[in-house]
């Protein structure tokens, strides 16, 4: 039996806001009995890493799924991350990558810049300066 859902969080100062798609999520599953053995989360961009990674801890350690995987369509190869982010990275990777992207802002396919060019049926570089 397969299970899609969707979820949105949201990475805030790199303190992770984990919405109540979540709590949707398990009480649908819970009502439907069923047991989360294989979870496969899905994300656009893989950046600092802390939301995919607070994603990740919370379906093992809450829900107690046997094995959660990651995905992202875009990695991005930071240039000067935190320290923080350094340590996180140590210990969190993207099971499956499609693209390593440089640390740019990048827009287009679903990716947004303040809510613009979105709809891009491509990838492209964002002018930062244009947004900052």
């Amino acid at each position: 039996h397969h299970v899609i859902e969707a979820a949105r969080a949201e990475d805030d100062r790199c303190k992770v806001i984990v919405s109540g798609y979540i709590h949707i999520l398990e009480t649908f599953l819970e009502e439907l009995n069923i047991f989360v053995d294989s979870i496969l989360l899905v994300d656009d961009i893989l950046d600092q890493g802390f939301t995919l990674s607070a994603l990740k801890d919370h379906f093992l350690n809450e829900l107690k799924a046997k094995s959660v995987k990651t995905c992202v369509f875009l990695e991005k190869k930071l240039e000067s991350p935190s320290p923080e982010v350094l340590e996180l990275r140590k210990h969190f990777k993207a099971d499956f990558r499609g693209f390593e992207v440089n640390d740019r802002w990048v827009v287009g396919y679903g990716l947004d810049v303040g809510e613009e060019f979105r709809d891009l049926p491509y990838v492209a570089l964002a002018r930062e300066e244009c947004f900052r």
